[in-house]
């Protein structure tokens, strides 16, 4: 396992139970903000980053504790990396345009397509988790998520009270992963 996977991994592993709980109410507190105001676009980059981060040490703390040593790096980074489709739109962000549509790229068929592509990958089937997680949460906020798209048009825009829901059964999923791994006396 490379350094970086190792470092991953640990950080992952080290967040204490208290912190994913106050993390998944930071995500439902950000995108019940989001809601309701437009910040300048820094601080909604900075909010929506926060919060998808949080969102995926989540996912990987819910999952068996035997695959979190590869899969927490890549996951890690897709979760972030994808909104740099959001770059060709930039300029009309800060021009106050912030009900634009997510781009193209927002589908879950990205990462479909990646994880098929690189089927044979574990690195490359959790970049494609990490960007599964990533468009999961972005059902919550904003325009929401055009899911199928090429396939099918149609954004996909669930309440910011099933977010709560949602983290909660994630937080559920990480306890008992916390408990299988303690020291058992």
């Amino acid at each position: 396992m490379a350094s970086g996977e190792g470092r991953a991994a640990a950080f992952v592993r080290g967040v204490p139970f208290a912190a994913l709980c106050g993390g998944a109410i930071w995500c439902v507190a950000v995108d019940a903000y989001l809601d309701r105001h437009e910040p300048p676009v820094p601080v909604m980059a900075a909010l929506d980053w926060s919060a998808h981060h949080v969102w995926t040490v989540l996912a990987l703390r819910a999952l068996p504790p035997r695959l979190l040593g590869d899969a927490a790096a890549p996951a890690l980074a897709t979760s972030i990396a994808l909104d740099v489709d959001h770059l060709p739109i930039a300029a009309k962000m800060l021009r106050g345009q912030l009900d634009l549509p997510r781009p193209r790229p927002h589908t879950f068929l990205t990462p479909l397509a990646l994880a098929a592509a690189g089927r044979r990958s574990r690195r490359t089937r959790f970049a494609a988790f990490g960007i599964a997680v990533h468009l999961t949460r972005d059902l919550f906020n904003g325009p929401g998520v055009d899911a199928a798209w090429p396939l099918r048009s149609g954004h996909v825009r669930l309440p910011t009270a099933a977010e709560a829901v949602v983290l909660t059964g994630l937080l559920a999923l990480a306890r008992s992963r916390s408990s299988a791994l303690a020291p058992q006396g």
